[in-house]
Parts: structure tokens; sequence; C-alpha cells
């Protein structure tokens, strides 16, 4: 019989993915990293020291070394180890090469030579500096510790062999510079600069540090450059004779970044990304972590000390740690760790208290022991018009539970990140939202089912592939893995359906439905839903992935929804095109649809199904469900300070509700006050949630931390200048908590006195400049915030 899917459809791996499948992840300690479990990366490149106030940025002296060599107290001394292995890298040179890709495109970029790999090397061994500052600083904290051997591992850069380098450097001894266009002279690189980088190493004769090997730098590996796979194999063999390793940490957009042990590397690391966009959630970490347990490979951990700025990279901070327990790689997994030049340290020298508080975190993280906040999400049950659904089932992170008579529920101890929950019930449409849950606190949210639509004969549709005719429209993976069925048993509509068997060939296996061969119509925003009838012959349940790409063909603008499919019967899989209608998708061109299964659980490969009708429809009667949302001007508020709250419908183009329609409330109402027009006024320092009301439903409550604007800066990008040169100054308000005031541009005026400089562009925070004649200058800037005024002035020298 045909099954309509049930609200469980969405339940799945996407919301229960704890880590109890964290055997695949290269494991901390494994012998492929030669023992690693913690990898530091060290950027000890270039830094242009004009465009950092003069000072020296990638360079590491015993100083900079001993926060992350050890754990130090809050009086300097270590109580422990922290990182073991330390992975030092560049990405430019002083001479102007790059030591990845040369992009085109990248402004001042130019492919790397053999003096630029020169460069990167004998910057190591500068002395106090970089491996000897290292192998000191292991000295002094084993030391402390009663372990005066304590070695350390040491991985090093690999510039990568770029065969756009036409004019590379003289490989063999003829005198003319060589083209890394050749395979063979890429090889001859590699050789050249390992076996002076290893003789080198060794005849420092480091009493502290241990070569495990080298870095591929290039974060991903383009199979179009005739020989590029080929001369990882090359170094990778020619490594494991010196019986060393080589090392690969792939972006997020890196097509084969799933595919590292395959190419040859001994270990793979992948970046999630998550902290340098604020586009993504906690999702991409978990993807990122799913991707790696199937892999074999590990997870990369990213932050800088902007985390003390503002509360959104504080929050993803804390998702890639929440992440290690929620996922399981914290234990399971070889981890790396990015914090662009200095950010631990900065973090343990902040006078920010929260600074100690992070990099605390993230050592217990390291050491297997961080425990994430928690708090706690209640709400109810209820349909359009605000009555309860009692019955329903809410589900998250593999508990579940059902909602009571009053369509009330609640989770407590849940970690403070965003979560996404399925809800459902029989006869209402499944449901999947997220909920972002603060620290210490509670919020409140409901979730709003609507009644389940129900196909009628005479609603309209659009045909996207009923598998019909002679011609086979769909493909796969592996196309031998797609046919035609015409046997009865296993067709929905008509007298033919498709048979596609997903094989354990490839981590992701997709069967694909494709614009210009399936189907011609890519504008599906006229049409309510998209269906497909899937049959699964086997004894077992069995899950689905229907997923979506959009003109711009690429998995960072995709949309995905997982179903579950009972033995031995048809199941209706629906995915609403309001759900897939995001910034980060355009349900105006869709190009492709497909149905994909993996490699890890509760996938169960190879497996056969059975698709058919595959169709969009527009429903005759169907009743959409509010998701009403806050929304904030800031999460930040000085003390005093007041600004107008607004409620908007997610679910309706963030239509805003009118205020009268709109009953406000706080969680602490010594901490916060909030009018009938939703004006909000902060009262005193300290975190309360907002909650609002609408016609008897709950939008998902927000907090607001509250605090007290104390300082006011300039910071001059350089502070001695030389005529014609081009600079800026930017001016900084911070609360008393360390956040950045999230103050208007407009605030701000600038005061110039002097002569020495031409103002090219004053905008709001910022003032940029050049140079003009030898002197001294002095630069103010006024804000006027909050009905309170701040000044601060910067003396700038003019050589």
């Amino acid at each position: 019989m045909k099954r309509r899917i049930g609200f469980l459809a969405v339940l799945l791996l996407l919301l229960a993915a704890n880590g109890q499948a964290s055997a695949a992840y290269i494991p901390p300690g494994d012998a492929r990293a030669d023992g690693a479990e913690n990898i530091l990366l060290v950027y000890a490149g270039y830094y242009n020291p004009d465009n950092y106030n003069g000072q020296e940025v990638g360079v590491w002296d015993t100083d900079k070394f001993l926060p992350y060599v050890g754990h130090l107290n809050e009086h300097g001394d270590p109580d422990g180890f922290f990182f073991d292995t330390f992975l030092f890298l560049g990405l430019r040179t002083p001479l102007g090469g790059d030591l990845h890709r040369y992009y085109s495109w990248v402004a001042d970029s130019h492919p790397g030579t053999k003096a630029d790999w020169q460069w990167i090397m004998d910057r190591m061994f500068e002395k106090n500096r970089q491996f000897d500052a290292l192998d000191k600083a292991v000295e002094t904290v084993g030391a402390r510790l009663h372990d005066p051997d304590k070695k350390v591992n040491v991985y090093m850069v690999l510039p990568f062999p770029d065969s756009q380098s036409t004019a590379f450097g003289d490989l063999d001894g003829d005198g003319a510079a060589d083209s890394l266009a050749s395979l063979d002279n890429r090889n001859l690189a590699v050789k050249w600069y390992v076996d002076q980088f290893v003789e080198r190493f060794q005849a420092a004769n480091y009493a502290h540090l241990k070569l495990s090997g080298f870095y591929w730098m290039q974060e991903d590996l383009d199979t179009s450059v005739p020989g590029e796979l080929d001369n990882v194999r090359f170094t990778v063999q020619y490594l494991h004779q010196l019986g060393l390793k080589l090392g690969w940490i792939p972006w997020s957009g890196a097509g084969m970044k799933g595919q590292g042990n395959s190419a040859g590397f001994d270990f793979t690391i992948i970046q999630p990304n998550h902290y340098m966009n604020q586009n993504t959630t906690i999702d991409r970490i978990r993807d990122t972590a799913q991707l790696a347990d199937s892999s074999g490979e590990g997870v990369e951990i990213e932050f800088t000390s902007s985390v003390l700025d503002d509360p959104w990279h504080e929050q993803a901070l804390r998702n890639y740690l929440a992440g290690g327990v929620m996922y399981g790689y914290m234990n399971g997994s070889l981890k790396a760790y990015y914090q662009d030049v200095y950010g631990l340290y900065d973090l343990y020298h902040s006078a920010n208290p929260k600074g100690w508080d992070l990099y605390d975190d993230v050592y217990r993280f390291a050491k297997g022991q961080y425990q994430p906040p928690t708090g706690t999400l209640t709400g109810r049950v209820v349909d359009p018009s605000g009555q309860p659904i009692p019955g329903a089932e809410i589900s998250v992170d593999g508990r579940t539970t059902v909602s009571g008579a009053d369509g009330s529920y609640q989770f407590a101890d849940l970690y403070a990140v965003q979560h996404t929950f399925a809800v459902g019930k029989e006869g209402y449409r499944a449901l999947t939202g997220q909920a972002q849950i603060a620290p210490g606190q509670t919020t409140l949210k409901d979730w709003v089912l609507a009644p389940e639509p129900v196909e009628q004969p005479d609603d309209p549709k659009l045909e996207i592939d009923d598998f019909e005719g002679t011609a086979l429209k769909a493909t796969a993976d592996n196309p031998n893995s797609v046919s035609i069925n015409r046997d009865p048993q296993f067709v929905s509509n008509g007298a033919q359906s498709l048979k596609a068997n997903f094989t354990t060939q490839f981590s992701n296996f997709r069967v694909y439905l494709t614009a210009g061969s399936s189907y011609q119509q890519t504008d599906w925003s006229g049409y309510d839903s998209v269906a497909a009838s899937v049959y699964n012959p086997s004894d077992v349940t069995q899950y689905v992935d229907m997923e979506f790409l959009d003109q711009a063909m690429k998995w960072s603008r995709s949309y995905s929804k997982t179903f579950e499919l009972a033995p031995h019967a048809w199941t209706v899989l629906s995915v609403p095109i309001k759900d897939m209608d995001q910034p980060n998708f355009n349900i105006h061109d869709v190009r492709r649809m497909s149905f994909n299964q993996k490699l890890q659980a509760p996938y169960h490969l190879p497996n056969t199904l059975y698709i058919d009708n595959v169709h969009l429809v527009k429903y005759s009667h169907l009743q959409q469900a509010p998701n009403y949302k806050i929304v904030l001007p800031n999460s930040l508020m000085d003390e005093g300070q007041s600004f107008r709250l607004q409620v908007v419908d997610a679910n309706d183009q963030n239509r805003p509700v009118p205020a009268e329609n709109v009953h406000y409330s706080v969680s602490d109402a010594n901490v916060l006050r909030v009018s009938e027009d939703g004006t909000v006024t902060a009262l005193a320092p300290g975190v309360a949630m907002v909650q609002a009301q609408v016609q008897g439903i709950n939008a998902e409550s927000v907090k607001i931390e509250v605090s007290k604007w104390t300082a006011f800066e300039l910071k001059p990008r350089d502070s001695r200048l030389r005529t014609g040169q081009v600079s800026q100054i930017t001016a900084e308000a911070r609360f008393s908590n360390g956040f950045t005031v999230p103050f208007p541009p407009e605030g701000v005026t600038w005061k110039v006195e002097g002569d020495g400089i031409q103002v090219t562009e004053q905008n709001g925070a910022k003032l940029s400049f050049q140079a003009v004649a030898k002197g001294v200058v002095w630069v103010e800037a006024t804000l006027q915030f909050n009905g309170k005024t701040m000044t601060s002035r910067t003396k700038l020298c003019i050589q």
C-alpha cells in the first residue's frame, strides 16, 4: 500500500548526530599523523608591518609560545601541557610570492618562486624565533611540570608547487629558471625543498622538537591541472622514504575535501569555515563533522580574538566546542586549531576576564573535558489559530518528548547552541525548525503545525519526471546504477518507474534529475510542494535525502531534507517550496534535484529504491502556519538605552506584525523594561530574555545583554608613516563586558590638527587618509551615543 510520510520523516540523522558513530574519524594519537592529537596552526609567514602599526606580526618568540605549550594559570605558571603538535605555515613572503595557488584576480598576487620557498624555510631557523623559540618554550614548561625530556611534534609547510610558476628558479643547476608547468619539475622542487629542510632541521639538533612531516599548503585539489594528484602522491612516497608524513587541511568548498585518504595524504582535517561566514549556523559544523566521520578525517576548530568583540563570534567558537561534544570529535578525532596569528595568546593576556574563560574552555576541549553551557527550551505545540495540539512529538538530538493536554513541552539541559527540532503529529504537516538556546536561560517558543494538505486530483501539477517512455533521463554517480523498471509491483503511477541501485562507491551516492533533461521549468515559486513516491523493497527501514541545487550549482547554495522509508512500502516524500525559499537558495531557478544516500548510519548501503511520480503541486486547500520572530536592532544595550522591537512572520516574507497585536514581556524586570508598543529599555547590567506573544502564539524569545559603555578609543593602523603612505584610523567603543558598542556611524565626528595628512574618506567609524607632509598630526574623534559623549585623540608622526 502507499503510505504518506509522517512527521518522523524529518527526524533522522540531522537531529541525532551525537557522535554515536565517531569511530570513523581519524582518531587522536593515530600513527598516520605521527601521534598528533591537537595541532596548532602557527602562522609565521610575512605580514607587512605597515599594515599592523609597525608591529612584526607572524614572529614567534618564547613568550608567545608559552600559553600554547602549557596551559597557564592566572599567575602565568603552567599546570599541564596544552598542544602536542605545532604546524608552521605562511601565506606570502616579503618577496611578493604566494605560498599557495596563484589567483590572477587577487590583488598583488604572484606565483611563488624558489626564492619564496627559501624565504619561508629560512624564517623558521631564525635564532630565538619560530623553531628555536618553541624549543625553549617546551624546555621551560617541561622543567616546571617535571618533564625535562618533553618533546612536541612539528609539521612544516610545503609551499604549493604551482604549475603557473613558469619561472620558478634553477632546479637542475644549469643556471636557468625552470618552469613548474612540468610535473617532473614540480616533483624536483618538492625533493629540493624537503631535502634541504630536513638537513637543516637535523643539524639544528633541537632537544624538544620532533619533525613529523609536512603540510600541503594548497587548501584544495584541482583535478583539471595535469599531474596535480600525481605530485601529491610523489610527495607522499618521498616523505615516507624519510619516515615523514604529509597532512592536508582543505577548506569547506574544496571538491575533494572528503577524499584526502584516496588522494594519498596521511591525514586530512576539514575546515568547516563557520566562523568566517555569519550566514552559516552550527549546521555547517555538523555537516563537516559527519563528512569527516564518514571519510576517516579530522575537524578543524576556528576562531580569532574577535570572540571578545561581539556575541556572534563568541557563539561561533562555542558552536565548535559544543559541536565536538555533540558530534563526537572532541574525544574521537584528530583536531587542528586555526586562531588567526596569536588568538589564544591574546585571549590569555586580555584584560577582559572573558578572555581567560575562553582560553580555559579551549584547553578543556583539547583535553576532552569541556562541558558546554546549557539552557532550557519550553513552549507549546499549537495550530495556526493558537489552539493547543496535544500528543505531538518534538525531537532534538536523539531526545523526544510529547506535548501535553495543553500543548506544552519542555527540554532542559540543551547545549547553548542553535538546535534543529522535528515536530509532528499525524494529520498535520511535519515541521523542522531551529531555536537558539541561551546559556543559563529559558527560551520560550511555540511550534505551529498546519493541517497536512491532501493532494486532490484537480490540483495544478507539473511533472518533473514520471519515467514513462523509452528514454532514461535520470543519471547517477555511477550511470549503470539507474534503469527503467516495468515490474508493476514497483510502479506507483503509469507503467514504469526508476530503479536506482545505491552503492558504496562514494561517501554520498546520488541519483540526479536535472533541468534541461528531466524537466524544463526551473521556476518553482508558483507551487506549494515538490513530491515523489519512493518504494523501499528491503526488510529494514531506509533513509533518503532529497537535495536541490539552484542556478549556482554549488552545495553551499543547496537545500536538503531527509526522509524515513518503511520496509516494503511506498512512501510519498513531500518538500514544501516555502521551506526551500531561503537566503542561500533560489526557488525561481532550481537546476537539479537528487536522491541521496550516505555510507554512515542510519543509511544502509548498498540497497535498491524505486522512484516514481516526481512532480510539483499547487494545493487547492493549504493552511499556512505562522512563524513569529522577534527582530532586534542589537542584542547588546547600553544602560539606559532604548530601542523599538518588532515581530515578523518568517513564513510570510517577514511581514511585520502590527504592534497592537503583540504582547511583550521580559524574564527579568530588573534588567529590562518593555512597553506595550515594543520599546525596550535597559535598566541595569545583566541578561534577560524578551518574549512576545501574537494572538496566543509565542514567538521565539531572544536574549539581550545590558552593559555599560565605558571606553572609546582610536586605533590607527599606523602611528608612524612615510609621506605618500595611505592609512586608516578606526574608532572603537566598548562596553565594560568587552564587547564592541554597536553605535551608529553617524554618531562619530572627526577633527584633524596639522597639515601632514589629507583625508580621503570619512566613513563613520573609519577615517582614511594619505600622509602628505612631514610633522606631527593629532586626530580627534567624538562619539555621541545614548545621550552621552566621549572623545579620543591619537598622534601620528609623518617622516
